[in-house]
Order: C-alpha cells, then sequence, then structure tokens
C-alpha cells in the first residue's frame, strides 16, 4: 500500500437503514477519529456539480433539483426506491465521484498524521468503497428496531419503510463480508461501551470476524 495515509486505518462503518451508524459514527467523533460521510459527500457532489446535475436532470427530469438549485431530495427518493433501473443509473454517474472523494479525504486525514478515519456508508458493498479499507464494521438491528428507528426519524408510513430496506443488500449479504459485526438493538449507551471495546483492541487484533 503506497503514500502518505499507508499508516492510518481506514475504518468501514455500514448497516441496513435504521442500524444506528449516524449514532456509532457519533461516538467515533467523540473519541476523537474523524468520519467521512459517504451520503454527505454525495449531497456536495449532487448539488455542486454541473455535470451531474445535468445527468440526473435529463434521468429524472427538472423536478429532480430546486430554485435554488439543489437536489429536490423527496422527489428524487421517491424515483428511486423500489426502481432498480434509476438506482443503478444514478449510482453510475455519482459513487465514482463519491470515492474519489472518499480517498482523497483519507490521503489529507493521512498527511495530518491521523492515527485512523472512519467512512460511513449504507451502500459500502455496493459502490466499492470496502476495497480501499483496511476493515468493515457492520451495524446490525432487528428489523422491528430498525422500522422504529426510522419511522421516530423520518416520520414515514410503515410501507415507505419497508420500501426503504427492501431497496438495500440484505442482511445476510452484509455480513458474509463484513469483518466485525455489532448487534444494536439496545440504548446508545451500550453502542458506546462496545465501540469503546474496539478502540480499545484495535492496535492488537490484527483481522478476523468477531460478533460483539
Amino acid at each position: 500500500m503506497a503514500g502518505p495515509h499507508r499508516h492510518i486505518l481506514r475504518i468501514g462503518v455500514t448497516g441496513g437503514i435504521g442500524s444506528g451508524k449516524s449514532a456509532a459514527c457519533r461516538i467515533f467523533r467523540r473519541y476523537g477519529v474523524p468520519v467521512i460521510s459517504a451520503d454527505a459527500v454525495a449531497r456536495e457532489i449532487t448539488d455542486s456539480n454541473p455535470s451531474v446535475r445535468k445527468k440526473i436532470i435529463r434521468l429524472l427530469g427538472p423536478q429532480a433539483y430546486d430554485a435554488r438549485g439543489r437536489v429536490n431530495r423527496p422527489f428524487v427518493a421517491s424515483r428511486l426506491f423500489g426502481n432498480r433501473r434509476i438506482q443503478r443509473s444514478i449510482n453510475s454517474i455519482i459513487h465514482p465521484l463519491v470515492l474519489g472523494e472518499i480517498r482523497r479525504r483519507i490521503r489529507c486525514y493521512g498527511e495530518a498524521r491521523r492515527r485512523a478515519v472512519v467512512v460511513e456508508a449504507a451502500l459500502m458493498y455496493e459502490a466499492g468503497a470496502d476495497k480501499f479499507l483496511d476493515l468493515v464494521i457492520m451495524l446490525e438491528a432487528s428489523r422491528q428496531k430498525s422500522i422504529q428507528r426510522i419511522q421516530k426519524r423520518d416520520g414515514l408510513t410503515l410501507d415507505a419503510v419497508r420500501r426503504r430496506i427492501a431497496s438495500q443488500w440484505s442482511t445476510n449479504r452484509k455480513k458474509q463480508k463484513a469483518d466485525i459485526i455489532i448487534r444494536n438493538d439496545g440504548t446508545t449507551a451500550e453502542l458506546g461501551r462496545k465501540i469503546r471495546f474496539l478502540l480499545a483492541i484495535f492496535r492488537l487484533i490484527p483481522g478476523g470476524r468477531t460478533h460483539v
């Protein structure tokens, strides 16, 4: 592995919608580990990149952007979920640019001599982000708990939540690829203890799959 970031530990965090990825990343930040959100990078690119804007409008129509030139997220989401063809088209436009920007930011943290960085991505494997990370942590929650979290956070109907869950890779498929699996049906305090445990052992365990 070449480059000035070769000694930085590159940690992926993924999981299905409602599994607690964002909560886990807030805990990593609390302990001083910087987090790169693939979703935030994607928003920046879709809002600011003229070429991406043209391609998305060509695919979805002018309603894809609002009067301020920003992505009309509710409209785009309504077109994406349940439509595999549109999902693949959008991903082919955005994912290569998102991955390139994530890698650039990782290099910057490496040059700044940070010891570790977290990359949060719901579509970790679909986008291929795992290929340039050292390990991937997967958050797993029961379907009931995930639905409760999504409805509380986004105010969606049960049918809308089920469509979003169905649009992603299955939990079992992700578990087969993940290096570390965290069950997250409990409280934020319980999740915090599990993250602290991982931070304590990362220097001691070189690899392998672990359930905590």
